[in-house]
């Protein structure tokens, strides 16, 4: 159990920059997130509380180029969880070019405990081929799941992930509005921590190993 001095939460940038034109519309979502990570006593991995984690109501499926994915499948290890799509034009790149960064960092060892996850929110364009291509760019070891509306409006839920497609312009292309938390998923499936998509590949090692050490 690792002892010292508590972090505060990361905080709250909430959704993608896409979102300006509509940010009133998940103020309220952000809210009870924020409410309820400080109600069950979210810490930061310097000090990791015996309290009770929130339970999200996480069971879900979704799909890869492989097969079906459960949420319960992820359990075992720990499992940095984003979601995004992949016609994102920045957020969403940046995020897993670090996430490819951060696994690079890891040795071999670390690397058989941790489970780094990529969940499309963009059912209308996201196959599970396609983004089994795009995961692989930022590292050969990203998971990307994706799934149809209502397996991917289950997991974002169950996540808390505000969502919402933008209308189309002439040519029929659109962009997303979406959540940009990391989460830190503990071996057990619960929630360790919220990290921002501005964390450098250092410290989401330093926060992965930490859960590792936590769990041995």
């Amino acid at each position: 159990m690792l002892r010292s001095q508590q972090r505060p939460l990361p905080p709250f940038y909430g959704v993608t920059h896409h979102m300006s034109n509509n940010i009133g519309k998940f103020p309220i979502i952000v809210l009870i997130l924020a409410i309820s990570m400080i109600g069950f006593g979210v810490y930061n991995l310097n000090k990791m509380p015996d309290t009770k984690y929130p339970q999200f109501n996480a069971e879900f499926t979704l799909h890869n180029a492989e097969g079906t994915v459960s949420f319960s499948d992820l359990a075992g290890k720990v499992s940095v969880i984003f979601f995004g799509y992949t016609h994102c034009p920045d957020i969403c790149p940046a995020t897993l070019l670090n996430f490819g960064k951060a696994l690079k960092l890891l040795d071999e060892d670390e690397q058989k405990l941790v489970r780094a996850v990529f969940i499309s929110l963009d059912h209308d364009r996201d196959t599970p081929e396609m983004l089994s291509k795009y995961t692989r760019y930022f590292h050969p070891d990203i998971i990307g799941l994706t799934g149809n509306e209502a397996e991917i409006t289950a997991a974002a839920k169950a996540f808390m992930v505000p969502k919402e497609k933008n209308k189309p312009n002439a040519k029929g292309n659109y962009t997303m509005n979406h959540g940009t938390y990391l989460y830190v998923m503990r071996p057990d499936g619960k929630l360790g921590e919220l990290a921002s998509h501005q964390d450098p590949p250092e410290k989401i090692v330093a926060s992965l190993r930490a859960w590792i050490k936590w769990a041995e």
